[in-house]
């Protein structure tokens, strides 16, 4: 066994360099490198065609159908003769005649209503008869009222009176006052009491009438 100091280098000496030694270990590493790359494409490359493989195989699925039935044999069809019937088609019968067509004329039209006149009307009644007096209108002496004769009244009393159909003043009553009360009263009561009429007349019937009239009372 070689000791220690024997595999020691010596100093001063060039120590031979085995050059095969280094060329084999790099030859090595290359192969190695080369390998493993030749390796990682190959895997790559496998890779991809397993994708493809799968992306291309479909699978379908298998129906189960029966077989159709088998032909008897010697089959032969009949044969078929067409018999066309006998049709006789009378033409005198099929054409019908034409419908009677009936025009029926519009009727007349109807005659215009005659024109029924409005009966004129009545003619209006004549106008009745004026009344007439029959008695005197003028104012006496008993028509006076004494207290007006002592006091010297005196007046004009405007009155409308109604002449009943018998003649006799109905009503009356003082349309203008003459200012003195007893005068306005002594009027009406004169009026109503002395005045007589013969009265109108309407178709020859009497009729009451209202007239206006003015009873003055005067002092001589």
């Amino acid at each position: 066994m070689a000791s220690l100091q024997e595999l020691r280098p010596i100093h001063g000496k060039p120590i031979k360099q085995n050059k095969s030694v280094g060329l084999i270990l790099s030859t090595a590493v290359t192969g190695s490198v080369l390998f493993a790359v030749y390796v990682g494409l190959n895997r790559n490359l496998v890779v991809a065609l397993v994708e493809d493989i799968k992306a291309v195989v479909v699978t379908e699925e298998v129906k189960n159908e029966a077989p159709p039935p088998p032909l008897p044999p010697d089959f032969k069809p009949p044969t078929v003769t067409a018999i066309a019937p006998e049709v006789t088609i009378n033409l005198a019968a099929v054409r019908t005649p034409p419908a009677a067509i009936t025009v029926t004329a519009p009727p007349p039209p109807a005659p215009p209503k005659p024109v029924i006149a409005a009966p004129p009307p009545p003619p209006p009644p004549p106008p009745p008869t004026a009344a007439t007096p029959t008695t005197s209108h003028q104012v006496t002496a008993d028509d006076y009222p004494p207290v007006s004769i002592r006091l010297q009244e005196q007046g004009k009393v405007g009155i409308k009176y109604t002449i009943a159909a018998d003649g006799s003043v109905s009503e009356c009553a003082v349309t203008t006052p003459s200012g003195k009360p007893r005068l306005d009263d002594a009027a009406c009561t004169m009026v109503k009491k002395r005045w007589k009429f013969k009265p109108a007349t309407q178709d020859g019937k009497p009729v009451a009438t209202s007239l206006p009239a003015d009873v003055i009372f005067a002092l001589k």
